[in-house]
């Protein structure tokens, strides 16, 4: 099921007018000066790669340069969590765009810009037991380069940016500063962003202004614990002529699923935060973690998580962290 984080993400960025919006703010000054953005649209975003394995990305879109008759087509991706699991992902994806474009032709000259909107912040740790030749070898395997856009150190001020649609300023603020808000955190943040959510009900679109209301509206839901009659009262407090009926898809997300959305969002980001410190931890007492392990820890459920971390400890050997049994 998709992670309700994607769910907004996407619902937004694949209207190219709020994408633009966001992409003349995070590209450089000179790249973004350099794109006819007004031509900006959708492209495929799913491709088919050898052994007709699918590769699908967040949003896909393109526009053409100003200058000459070249193309760049945007990859954009979201990612949650604290690792860098995206940049394996990423490369396979634009690996397989660059081979279905070059088989369309010399006459198509498309330039490929990838552009990641990391949700929390990634601090990459040194391993301090590797040698001149781990780090030779680590700086020659395949990479992507991105364009990374940090939501975590990024203050709600700056995303106040007026360059921003309102629909593109709430999915920030949104994404940026709502998840693990207590109820009463997470209402006073909609009483601060007062000003795009009033804009957001008189834009013009697309979307209709009720539907991207109702985004806004299922991604509180879903990731924080606001109940609806509270999210009710504060889009009554902060909207002129609020009508609570715009909120239908948002009512029928919730008793069709939301329960179960939320406890599976949550259990997923959570195993993953404690996945990446569990490798830290490992990394940090006993050097270089084989592949093997790195995979066990990344699939393991929270309990058998827990149990290792303990472990590490009192553990004189990776061995002996991993020979508990999972509970």
């Amino acid at each position: 099921m998709q992670a309700p984080h994607d769910r907004l993400f996407q619902f937004t960025f694949r209207h190219p007018r709020h994408a633009a919006a966001w992409l003349q703010v995070c590209l450089p000054a000179l790249l973004a000066a350099a794109i006819d953005w007004p031509g900006l649209e959708l492209a495929p975003d799913r491709l088919v790669g050898p052994r007709l394995r699918r590769h699908e990305l967040d949003v896909a879109l393109q526009a053409p340069l100003r200058s000459d008759m070249r193309k760049v087509r945007f990859v954009l991706e979201h990612h949650s969590g604290f690792t860098n699991r995206w940049e394996p992902q990423l490369l396979r994806y634009v690996v397989s765009l660059r081979r279905v474009l070059w088989k369309q032709g010399p006459g198509e000259n498309t330039l490929v810009v990838p552009v990641v909107l990391l949700q929390r912040q990634h601090t990459a740790v040194p391993d301090p037991n590797a040698t001149e030749l781990d780090r030779l070898l680590a700086d020659l395997q395949p990479k992507v380069r991105a364009i990374v856009h940090e939501l975590a150190p990024t203050s709600e001020a700056e995303l106040h940016d007026p360059r921003l649609t309102p629909l593109a300023q709430l999915t920030l603020l949104c994404l940026g500063h709502l998840p693990d808000q207590d109820v009463a955190a997470a209402l006073a943040a909609l009483d601060r962003w007062r000003g795009p959510l009033r804009a957001l009900v008189t834009d013009d679109g697309p979307p209709h202004p009720d539907d991207a209301l109702d985004a806004i509206a299922c991604y509180v839901l879903e990731v924080t614990e606001v109940t609806e009659e509270q999210l009710h009262m504060a889009f009554a407090k902060n909207l002129d002529h609020y009508e609570p009926t715009r909120m239908t898809t948002a009512n029928k997300l919730r008793l069709e699923g939301r329960i179960q959305g939320l406890a599976e969002g949550k259990a997923e980001g959570k195993a993953e935060g404690k996945a990446d410190t569990l490798l830290r931890l490992l990394r940090r007492r006993f050097g270089n973690v084989p592949a093997a392990i790195v995979a066990q820890v990344t699939k393991a459920p929270i309990e058998a998580l827990d149990a290792w971390t303990e472990a590490v400890l009192d553990a004189t050997s990776l061995d002996a962290v991993f020979r508990l049994p999972q509970p």
